[in-house]
């Protein structure tokens, strides 16, 4: 399980810091995300968040993650974490939501597939 933890970390961190190279070699080809801004799908959502990162409309540099309540399920080559996740500005919760996500090793690699998130509001 630590490495899928790892890797789940370092999607989280690229994801606040705008890296779409990163995001790229850990989420599948076909990744998409269901939230309140609807589904969100590879490749448009990687061209979305650069473009939002080079306008400055992105997350800041004091911005973080905050999980809880985490639960990891290894079916052999999948694996589904869900939990409790915050996203936390320098002085704020910017965001607060229930996820739910699927990981699969592909080719040696765990690469998440499909995520979920509902604002904490929305249950």
């Amino acid at each position: 399980m630590e490495e899928i933890r790892k890797i789940r970390e370092a999607w989280l961190q690229a994801y606040l810091d705008g890296n779409t190279v990163t995001l790229e070699q850990i989420e599948s080809e076909n990744f998409s995300i269901v939230s309140g801004q609807g589904v969100e799908s590879n490749p448009a959502r990687l061209k979305n968040i650069a473009t939002r990162k080079l306008n400055g409309k992105w997350f800041g540099p004091f911005t973080s993650f905050q999980n809880s309540q985490m639960e990891y399920q290894q079916l052999g080559p999948v694996t589904t974490v869900t939990g409790f996740c915050q996203i936390i500005g320098k002085d704020r919760i910017i965001r607060s939501s229930y996820t739910s996500e699927v990981w699969q090793k592909i080719n040696g690699k765990w690469r998440i597939i499909l995520a979920h998130a509902s604002a904490k509001n929305e249950i």
